[in-house]
Formats: structure tokens, C-alpha cells, sequence
């Protein structure tokens, strides 16, 4: 999968990973992979979403290739609404890692779960901005 990403012009930023990898910290667990945060050599945090082997081994080479064309089209997205994948890594010499830029203020749900005055209104605005966006690309929202 990783070299279908980077033939179809992913950015590999392996190199740019923090090689110790002691600060990465996993935040939660999925069903195809977690997401742990790091940093990369600039000292800027990034969420890293690691995908387990088994889910990959599993596809085709079809499936694979569809798969690495919708990563790239995700890294050419550039709107305020939409997180942007910044590029793929070997996340510990193993597994496929898709890296974005961190968000401090978590997930829409956690963010009003601590600003429950936060202006809802805004937010959704902004949500149906960013969905939009992808929409008139052909790209549907994958969460």
C-alpha cells in the first residue's frame, strides 16, 4: 500500500518523523488501526493514524490502488474546513501511517463537550463549508 501512496504522489515524510519516536502517544483505538500523536523533526505535533496489517492484507491489488488514489486526492484538499493529510509514513517500520496536523481542540463532539456555549451556528456553517468543498470535488466525507 505504501508505495501504491507514493506512486500515486503522496509526500513520504518518514524522514521527517521524530526517529525515536518517544513521544508518540496513542489516543485511541480503531477497528483498522489507532491514532497516536507525534511530532515530526520540527517539533510540530501531528496525529498519525496507524492502519493494522490484517485490513490491508486482505484487499486486492484493485482495492489497494482505489484506496491510494482517494489518500492522494485527501492530501490535494486545501480549504479551512477540511483536515488535510499532510503525507504517509512507515509508522515503526510496519504499518501505514496517514499524517495530519494535530488538533488540539479534539473532535467537534469533545470541543462542545467543554465549550458548551460555543457557537453552534458558526460550526455547522463552517462543517457545511468544508462538506461542500469535498462535495464538488467528487470526494464524499468519509466520518
Amino acid at each position: 500500500m505504501f508505495e501504491y501512496l507514493q506512486d500515486a504522489g503522496c509526500v513520504d515524510l518518514s524522514s521527517q518523523m521524530d526517529s525515536s519516536q518517544e513521544t508518540l502517544t496513542k489516543v485511541l483505538r480503531g477497528v483498522f488501526g489507532d491514532i497516536w500523536q507525534g511530532r515530526l523533526n520540527s517539533s510540530a505535533k501531528v496525529a498519525i493514524k496507524a492502519w493494522r496489517p490484517n485490513p490491508l492484507e486482505q484487499c486486492d491489488h484493485t482495492v489497494l490502488k482505489r484506496a491510494a488514489h482517494e489518500l492522494f486526492d485527501l492530501s490535494r484538499m486545501d480549504h479551512p474546513n477540511v483536515h488535510r493529510l499532510q503525507g504517509v509514513i512507515m509508522f515503526r517500520d510496519q504499518y501505514l501511517g496517514m499524517v495530519s496536523e494535530w488538533m488540539d481542540n479534539g473532535n467537534i463532539y469533545e470541543y462542545l463537550v467543554r465549550c458548551p456555549d460555543a457557537d453552534r451556528y458558526q460550526l455547522c456553517a463552517q462543517v457545511a463549508s468544508g462538506l461542500d468543498y469535498m462535495h464538488r470535488r467528487g470526494k464524499v466525507c468519509p466520518d
